[in-house]
């Protein structure tokens, strides 16, 4: 009986072994997709044939692998191909954004990776590591401008353009932080952290160019293109070194970037350093974190992004708009580096070309969003201004909010210096006063160095007696400035150099006097 038992036992596992040994895994898409035959795939479909297929099968069988798309015919039937026949079909148009994605994730090969080779959690865990420090020696330092109105925005765009969950089972979730720079940049995070410079949101104009941007970013994070480009060989004592030298650096040119405070932010007393600019999104930081893309990502990122604006009914130009400005800006700026290229990364030449030149910007130069980052263009203008003395970006950026009539005090002094420094004519110095004339009326956000560029430009026009009043006036207010910061604990301006502003400003006074 035993040695029957025995047997059947034989019989019955011999009979499994192959259901045993296989084993299947599914993604499933977002809804079926429908595509048509180019060519003869196999015995059931053939050529114009339409299936809706509905996710990718891969199936292991004696040390074997194979990878299946799955989906129906037009009459209902289940079917299948073997996914290495995907490109003998073309799929059909759809303005479904999840099908977009589920398509893109399809054919670059993402879904089919992700089933042989795993989620590979510790990488993607590690590289999140990376993530979380370079997220928190910026957050430490205040290089995040906070604009709440303009967040909600931003987010509102971005849940359009993806829900922020991955398929695949893959972890990471969206979200934005704005870092203060001037240069235009934006980047993705492998955890799904967006950050877009202060820059970018300033060059762009319009709502086109900024969802073309975001849909970009998407892409990379979407595709797992930070995965791919990772160095897993990093080890966690060198990843705190690395951190903590960069940390020192970034606190070293954070000052460059602090948001002016109303009436307490003077120009010049602070330590200048724009040592920040090319260390925040550096190419030993981009390597890094996996976001130093290759050609092939990038072009992939830019098609994805045109298809996704038509998807959303904005113009498919749209990103093709916002490089071309960054061009422009690239320009008189004189970063010639961004505007080559290097190595494998393609130029913004060619990233244009490849999605269309724009003929007429004024369809992309839109009030309502000019509206929306006023804030970031004050921003960047008094940037712009002080720090990199770039007179045309600064100007353009204040004429911006003035023009739509979202001009605070910052943007009419910064129009009435670049106004000053650029020409000294009797028509443009009218011009200066009559600026800063406006500046002292709005009362929105007054600032202490209205009486000082007063001075200088009563000066300039030969009212002595005017310009000694406003010199007075501001030494006056350095001097309560000086006694309030005194008796703050922390944060507080260097009192050493308010002392000096206070001492040049005595002298301005003695030499008006004598003038």
């Amino acid at each position: 009986m035993l040695k029957f038992k025995n047997y059947l036992f034989i019989i019955f596992a011999t009979t499994l072994f192959p259901i045993i040994c296989l084993s299947q895994e599914y993604i499933y898409f977002e809804s079926p997709i429908c595509i048509r035959a180019i060519e003869k795939i196999n015995t059931d479909i053939k050529k114009d044939s339409i299936l809706f297929i509905s996710g990718i099968k891969y199936i292991m069988n004696d040390g074997f692998s194979e990878q299946f798309v799955i989906g129906k015919n037009k009459s209902g039937t289940n079917t299948s191909f073997n996914y290495k026949k995907l490109d003998g079909f073309e799929f059909e148009k759809s303005e479904n954004i999840y099908h977009i994605w589920d398509k893109n994730l399809l054919k670059a090969g993402v879904y089919s990776e992700l089933l042989e080779k795993g989620i590979q959690y510790s990488v993607r865990n590690e590289l999140n590591e990376e993530c979380v420090e370079y997220i928190n020696s910026l957050n430490l330092k205040g290089q995040f401008f906070n604009d709440l109105f303009l967040e909600d925005y931003l987010y509102t765009l971005l849940n359009k353009i993806h829900r922020g969950i991955l398929n695949g089972k893959r972890p990471g979730n969206l979200y934005i932080k704005i870092i203060k720079d001037h240069n235009p940049n934006a980047f993705a995070l492998s955890n799904g952290c967006i950050i877009i410079s202060t820059g970018l949101l300033s060059t762009i104009q319009s709502e086109d160019e900024l969802v073309g941007v975001l849909a970009h970013e998407v892409a990379h994070f979407v595709l797992d293109h930070q995965i791919l480009n990772f160095n897993k060989e990093l080890d966690r004592k060198k990843r705190a070194e690395f951190w903590a030298k960069f940390a020192t650096v970034v606190a070293a040119g954070a000052d460059a970037y602090l948001t002016y405070k109303n009436e307490n932010h003077i120009p010049g007393i602070l330590t200048v350093s724009t040592a920040i600019a090319s260390t925040i999104i550096s190419e030993e930081i981009t390597t890094r974190l996996g976001i130093k893309y290759n050609q092939e990502q990038e072009l992939e990122a830019d098609r994805i992004a045109k298809e996704i604006l038509g998807a959303l009914k904005y113009d498919e130009l749209g990103l093709s708009a916002a490089l071309s400005r960054i061009k422009k800006y690239c320009i008189i700026t004189g970063n010639y580096l961004a505007l080559s290229g290097s190595g494998s990364h393609p130029s913004l030449e060619s990233r244009i070309s490849q999605m269309g030149n724009i003929n007429d910007f004024k369809k992309f130069t839109q009030s309502p969003y000019l509206k929306k980052v006023s804030l970031i263009n004050s921003f960047n203008a008094w940037i712009e201004l002080w720090y990199f003395a770039h007179h045309l970006a600064a100007e353009d950026l204040s004429n911006r909010n003035i023009t739509n009539n979202v001009g605070t005090e910052s943007d009419y002094i910064v129009n009435a210096i670049v106004k000053r420094r650029l020409y000294n004519s009797e028509k443009s110095n009218k011009e200066v006063l009559e600026l800063l004339g406006k500046a002292k009326e709005l009362s929105v956000a007054p600032m202490i160095i209205l009486s000082k560029e007063e001075g200088i430009s009563y000066i300039r026009i030969g009212k002595i007696n005017e310009a000694k009043l406003s010199f007075e006036n501001y030494l006056k207010s350095l001097s309560e400035l000086y006694e309030k910061e005194k008796n703050r604990c922390y944060p507080k301006l260097e009192l050493n150099s308010i002392e000096e502003e206070m001492i040049w400003t005595r002298k301005m006074i003695f030499k008006v006097a004598n003038f």
